[in-house]
């Protein structure tokens, strides 16, 4: 190595050392403020609020089809386009994921 690659070795090592007391001196200054804050307040209990999770309702026919209107709507206008080509119920098979890649790869040139 030459005397210039060993300077700029020696700079940098000298600025990451620098920058990790620093980091160390802030870390403790901060952790400082903090014990001093949780000092000054009162501790009160914290209670836990009861959570209540709706069940969802199961979705029809109808509702399916409001359902897949929006999200093609907010597909159309916040990402590239797409289009939906094929939406129904999927039926299960023992060769569902052949079905469902032949259909996926056969939308994107459906003009073909």
């Amino acid at each position: 190595m030459g005397h210039l690659a060993l300077s700029a070795l020696g700079k940098g090592l000298f600025s990451f050392v620098l920058m990790a007391v620093l980091a160390a001196i802030c870390a403790v200054i901060i952790r400082g403020i903090v014990l001093l804050l949780a000092r000054s307040r009162p501790k009160a209990p914290v209670v836990a609020p009861q959570l209540t999770v709706p069940m969802p309702k199961p979705v029809g026919e109808e509702e399916s089809d409001i359902v897949a209107a929006v999200i093609a709507a907010a597909a159309h206008v916040v990402t590239t386009p797409h289009r939906i080509v094929y939406l129904a119920e999927q039926k299960r098979s023992a060769n569902w994921i052949s079905e469902v890649r032949a259909r996926h790869h056969g939308g994107h040139s459906p003009h073909r």
